[in-house]
């Protein structure tokens, strides 16, 4: 009965370890993936193609917007990097991009900034990942 006993508490752990394991695993973030002026500024140079949320922790709209923007980046398969506006370094960077609204989408695209203001809707999320106009 022991032995029975030992057995079930002991799945019953194995099983708690591999749900902690995957729901952390699964809740990686959009603000971990930061990105540096540096990176950006090669981005633009480069013309290459880029996605960048723009915002901070204490941003109520930025929370809201997130699990939005991180369900459309994972729909259309688009990596999308985090730039934080409290971080001094990023400062003149945000000053000279006119970026004075928070959450906001930067697209590089080509060399090309295109800013995308406030925290939006997930089809227009979507659009704007998958490349497409929006108004």
């Amino acid at each position: 009965m022991k032995n029975k006993t030992g057995i079930l508490l002991l799945s019953i752990v194995v099983i708690v370890f591999f749900v902690i394991l995957t729901a952390t695993k699964s809740s990686a973030s959009i603000k971990d993936n930061t990105i540096s002026i540096q990176q950006i500024e090669d981005t633009i140079t480069n013309k290459e193609d880029t996605f960048i949320l723009v915002g901070n922790r204490n941003c109520t709209s930025c929370q809201m917007f997130l699990p939005i923007l991180e369900k459309a980046a994972k729909k259309t398969d688009t990596e999308v990097y985090y730039l934080d506006t409290e971080n001094t370094s990023n400062k003149k960077f945000i000053t000279s991009n006119n970026v004075t609204v928070t959450p906001t989408i930067l697209v590089i695209k080509a060399g090309e900034l295109t800013r995308y203001e406030g925290a939006l809707e997930y089809d227009t999320t979507k659009n704007i990942l998958e490349g497409r106009e929006v108004e």
